[in-house]
Parts: structure tokens; sequence; C-alpha cells
């Protein structure tokens, strides 16, 4: 009977600890990182490639790049590469509009799969943090 009311005690203090130990011990721990400080200066913040696979996505890349271009993050940290393959559309034509603008390309005719698309570009990705993203995903300017 004693074991049977550890066991009991030992359960409810873990059902206690789920739904107000957890909470409160993340809640202190939060309190001790470091925040996050936004001003600054640009040469601490690291560089970042945003990879955005397409295909067939004639209606919605020209809203995306320049969703893409408008985000708040430095332009000489951040790097925005599309990766496209088998478009039957405009898509790659689309993209190479916004090549002034520093967009990237990573194109090949033949249809082999939105992960085979990402895997070819991946090499050219140049930041310290990769960001994925599909073509019709449109982001707040904060995200990055």
């Amino acid at each position: 009977m004693k074991m049977i009311s550890g066991l009991f005690l030992f359960f409810v203090t873990m059902i206690g600890y789920t739904y107000a130990g957890y909470p409160a011990l993340l809640a202190l721990l939060a309190r001790r990182k470091r925040p996050f400080i936004p001003n600054s200066p640009s040469d601490e913040w690291p560089t970042v490639t945003l990879l955005i696979a397409a295909y067939n996505e004639e209606a919605v890349i020209a809203g995306k790049l320049e969703n893409s271009l408008s985000l708040d993050y430095p332009a000489d940290k951040l790097q925005i590469l599309v990766a496209a393959d088998g478009s039957d559309d405009d898509t790659p034509q689309n993209v190479t509009q916004f090549a002034s603008q520093n967009v990237e390309l990573s194109y090949r005719p033949e249809r082999l799969g939105k992960m085979a698309a990402i895997n070819r570009a991946l090499p050219h990705a140049r930041g310290d943090i990769v960001l994925f993203s599909d073509a019709n995903n449109m982001y707040d300017e904060q995200v990055v």
C-alpha cells in the first residue's frame, strides 16, 4: 500500500510539473537570456541566405521577390537564391528580371523535383544561416 501511494504521489507531482513547473522553469531561463539588440552594428549580424524553391510559380514569384527584397535586414548580409527546375512557364525569366537587385537563380530545364533543385542550389548558398521558403510564402519585414 505504501508503494502505491508513493507511485501515486510521484505521478501527481509529474503532472503538476508538466502544467506548472516546466513553464515556470522556462520563464526563469528566458529572463536570464541576453536580449536581442536590434540596433547592433550590422557587421555583427550573420549572413543569411533565403533559398526559395519555385516550380511553375510565374503568378507569384515577382511578388515573393519584392517581399524578400523588402525584408528589414542589411542587404550586404542577405542573399536571395531561387532554386527552380523544369518550370514550363515564365518563372525563370521573371527571376532573372531581379538579377540587378542581386537575386540569384539556380535553374535546370529538366524537372527533377523540389529536393533536387534545393540540393543543386545549396552549394551556392553563402549565408551562415539558410532560410528555406516556398514561392507563395510572404514574410513580415522583421522575419529575418
